[in-house]
Parts: C-alpha cells; structure tokens; sequence
C-alpha cells in the first residue's frame, strides 16, 4: 500500500501526462503550425513521434503535479 501523498501525486501526474497526451494529437491531426507535416517529412516519423508525445506527456505531468502539490492545505 502506497502513502496517501504518493498515490496522491501519481494521480495528478497521470492527469496532466494525459492531458499533454491530448495536446500533443490535437496539434498532430489539425496540423498546428504545420508539426504533422514536419514529422511526416522527417524520415523518422516513429522517433520523432514518441519524443514529442513523451516530453509533452512529462512536461504537462510534472506541471499538474506540482500545481496540486502546492495547493496542498
């Protein structure tokens, strides 16, 4: 069994990775400042892919957990 303040703070990483995950395929299907097209012309598109979905998901994660964290009371 995880401490109250551990799986506290997993969840509300887990909530901002999806968000950011949400994010980042939004901006993939609308073709937001022309990033599908970059990433399809790239000759990596499956590596390219993962980092952008993998920094964007650890970026908007750290960010939710440390909003809620300070929020604390």
């Amino acid at each position: 069994e995880m401490p109250l303040l551990v799986r506290f703070m997993t969840a509300q990483f887990a909530n901002g990775a999806v968000l950011g995950l949400a994010l980042v395929e939004v901006m993939l299907f609308a073709d937001a400042f022309r990033l599908a097209s970059l990433v399809g012309t790239s000759g990596r598109e499956g590596a390219i892919t993962l980092l952008l979905f993998g920094q964007a998901a650890l970026y908007f994660g750290t960010a939710q957990m440390s909003v809620a964290v300070m929020n604390l009371r």
